[in-house]
């Protein structure tokens, strides 16, 4: 079963640079698997090599969907 289409953009918000975090490695992954990812970090601008945006607003217009893969207590302070 397919989710993401392949060709569309894909930002994934609270990417760790701790690869042994689960977010890294979702992110790790879906780059594996050949998606175009962008990781958002407020901590860092670069994560495993790959510029890393600090806000959801500096995202590039061309983002399809958003992934967030952040701790509960600030999750809803990103969506409201």
């Amino acid at each position: 079963m397919i989710f993401f289409d392949i060709a569309k953009p894909i930002a994934i918000i609270g990417v760790s640079r701790n690869t042994s975090k689960f977010s890294n490695y979702v992110y790790s992954d879906l780059l594996r698997k050949v998606f175009t990812v962008t990781p958002v970090n407020p901590h860092t601008t670069s994560i495993n090599n790959n510029t890393c945006y600090t806000q959801i607003a500096e995202l590039p217009k061309h983002i399809d969907k958003i992934i967030i893969l952040t701790n509960k207590k600030y999750t809803d302070s990103l969506i409201l």
